[in-house]
């Protein structure tokens, strides 16, 4: 009847009246943390290896370091990145020069860590991804970076392209030289799995190991011009695979994860 059909007419004004609240009251959020990130106020997240989080008031003055899973009590008070202890700060250092000088891969280097006993954040063992996050943080060269992603009303995030990336330079002192930023992230952009196809992986394999006679996952994380096994893993399963597509013999033992001895390479060898 009418009384039906003037309920559903209300029910349905509040609920658009509902999302345009939701949706006006996200877009002020956003306004209000993007005001805060360019002023280089951290915007929630962990901080990784080598970073501590400080409370400063209303006038930017610091407060005091806060620990894990501390938050602030006032609603004036603001929090920004700070270098971590000394100890922390060499680290990070060794490990971009682990990583561009010496030539090892992000497994490596969190396996060499690991083995010497250095702690991870929060005093994780480390790993690859650990090693990826601080190789790639803009804050060691004092550049806070905001807004790479977003995620609205429990959409999936969304990555978002680097023209809406807001960066505040000079967010904290920069402990690493720019110069060698670059040219880990030149490293890391040749390591990544879309930059080969299957064709080109292929050839390099075969023109490498046919040139020099071995290739080993080793040999892999230290050539600038071979892929990385990740990438080899993800586009044909294995090492091994990979070579037996690109013609190559392969000794009875690969070194590396896919080390061990089959049947028939034992067999052939007897």
């Amino acid at each position: 009847g009418p009384t039906n059909a003037v309920s559903a007419i209300i029910k349905t004004l509040k609920r658009v009246m509902a999302s345009e609240y939701s949706r006006d009251l996200s877009d002020k959020i956003s306004t209000a943390q993007r005001a805060h990130a360019r002023k280089g106020h951290k915007q929630g997240g962990i901080p990784i290896y080598g970073l501590r989080r400080q409370l400063v008031d209303e006038y930017e003055q610091p407060k005091f370091l806060l620990n894990p899973r501390e938050g602030k009590a006032l609603q004036s008070d603001r929090v920004r990145f700070v270098a971590g202890s000394d100890e922390e700060q060499a680290g990070v250092k060794r490990i971009f020069n682990l990583y561009v000088e010496s030539r090892l891969s992000l497994v490596e280097i969190a396996r060499r860590l690991n083995l010497e006993g250095v702690p991870g954040n929060l005093g994780r063992p480390w790993t690859f991804r650990m090693v990826r996050n601080i190789l790639t943080c803009e804050l060691f060269i004092g550049c806070y970076t905001y807004n790479k992603s977003t995620q609205k009303l429990q959409t999936p995030p969304r990555r978002n392209p680097e023209n809406l990336w807001l960066r505040t330079m000079g967010a904290l002192p920069q402990l690493i030289d720019e110069d060698l930023f670059v040219q880990t992230q030149e490293r890391l952009l040749t390591r990544r799995p879309g930059n080969y196809t299957k064709a080109q992986i292929l050839e390099k394999l075969g023109s490498y190991a046919a040139a020099n006679h071995r290739i080993s996952i080793a040999i892999l994380g230290r050539s600038r011009n071979l892929p990385s096994h990740r990438t080899i893993v993800r586009h044909f399963g294995s090492l091994p695979a990979a070579l037996d597509l690109a013609g190559y013999e392969q000794p009875i033992c690969i070194s590396g994860a896919d080390r061990g001895w089959s049947r028939r390479s034992l067999r052939a060898a007897l």
